[in-house]
């Protein structure tokens, strides 16, 4: 299936769109009297579901277009268009107007794979059978983004481990979800930006290059990077800035962080990204600004800084405490994390997010909303 945005000589200004339902062994056809339109379009419009172009819903259903069949960066999961204004007399049927087509944002593009819409429930339809590949499937995170994926409705697409064909994965899957190491950051972004895949990056301890390296990839995908992938977390981060801004340099900030004591690095990701919030809200550097690994003669606390605290042991999924410490009053806000499954189904959540943004780099609070 093909669809294109034309502008149609006989009305300036008018878009129309045309959906043509091919074989493979067909050559794309282009109905007469119509011109290619220089205008890109983006964007779909899906506000009011009960209007549709029946045509093209039966078209597909009788040609049982399968996006496994296709490429991914050529067509987009079959959709249900506005209906169409006027018809085009003498021209395919499927060519029609939409009242209001001078909108960006009302327009079906089935050239591009992603699509969002106004309505998030629209959205949530939309995705909610999305392929999500997940990559460290082996690992505890792993396992629990597994069975995530199949509680949301999603479809798992396969996972790989150490020395796995991360392209292929990449190739059957409509996003993938990074919780591996950081050595292996750099091949799955190449990967994903080669097959036009989204990824959600969760692994942490990641260092300067490594963001580069996002940065780099988001320029022509869609990238979440996070720290952390639960919603509470999120939240709570949000809280922090927003506690950190009204507060002043005379209030400490401490972040205390407890994980299991198979974790490798520390402070954990979460930590960090705590530490981010309250440096945002206070307007300051976080790499000059902190305070990690006190021992021995330390010398007093450093006004304004942000400082770390890591405990390690037993089965702990992750504990994250900010304290505000003033003068005669303390304020602490915690997020206590049960198990991990909090975080695999905020991973998934942010998958189902992701699929259809342009390309850029995004976070979890966009996620919410905040």
């Amino acid at each position: 299936m093909l669809a294109m945005h034309m502008q149609h000589p006989l009305r300036s200004g008018a878009l129309v769109q045309i959906v043509d339902i091919l074989r493979n062994d067909e050559e794309v056809p282009r109905p007469r009297l119509i011109q290619f339109c220089q205008r890109h379009m983006s964007g779909i419009g899906l506000l009011r579901l009960d209007r549709r172009a029946p045509h093209v819903v039966e078209a597909q259903n009788q040609f049982r277009i399968s996006r496994e069949r296709l490429r991914r960066g050529d067509i987009l999961d079959p959709v249900l268009f506005p209906q169409a204004t006027f018809g085009a007399e003498g021209i395919d049927p499927a060519l029609g107007g939409n009242a209001r087509a001078g909108k960006d944002d009302d327009v079906a593009n089935v050239l591009h794979r992603g699509h969002e819409t106004r309505a998030e429930g629209i959205v949530q339809m939309v995705s909610a059978g999305i392929r999500i590949g997940i990559i460290g499937s082996a690992g505890r995170m792993g396992q629990a983004i597994a069975a995530a994926v199949v509680e949301a409705g999603a479809t798992l697409a396969g996972g790989i481990d150490k020395d796995g064909d991360v392209g292929t994965l990449a190739a059957q899957s409509d996003v993938l979800v990074d919780f591996s190491s950081p050595g292996a950051l750099e091949g799955n972004l190449d990967a994903a930006a080669a097959a036009g895949v989204p990824v959600v990056v969760g692994t942490t301890g990641l260092e300067e290059r490594h963001h580069f390296l996002i940065d780099h990839a988001a320029q022509t995908i869609p990238v979440l990077q996070t720290g952390n992938t639960s919603l509470g977390v999120t939240l709570l981060a949000h809280l922090v800035r927003e506690a950190a801004g009204r507060l002043g340099e005379d209030w400490d900030i401490e972040i205390v962080e407890t994980h299991h004591r198979m974790k490798v690095d520390a402070p954990s990701g979460t930590a960090l990204l705590l530490g981010e919030a309250a440096a945002a809200g206070r307007g300051i550097d976080l790499p000059s600004s902190s305070e990690r690994g006190r021992d021995g003669i330390t010398g007093r606390r450093g006004q304004g800084n942000v400082g770390f605290a890591a405990l390690r042991g037993g089965s702990v999924a992750g504990d994250h405490s900010v304290l505000f410490l003033g003068d005669g009053e303390r304020v602490t806000l915690s997020h206590l994390a049960e198990n991990r499954t909090i975080f695999a189904k905020g991973a998934v959540r942010a998958c189902q997010w992701l699929v259809g943004r342009p390309a850029g780099r995004y976070t979890m609070p966009e996620v919410l909303g905040l």
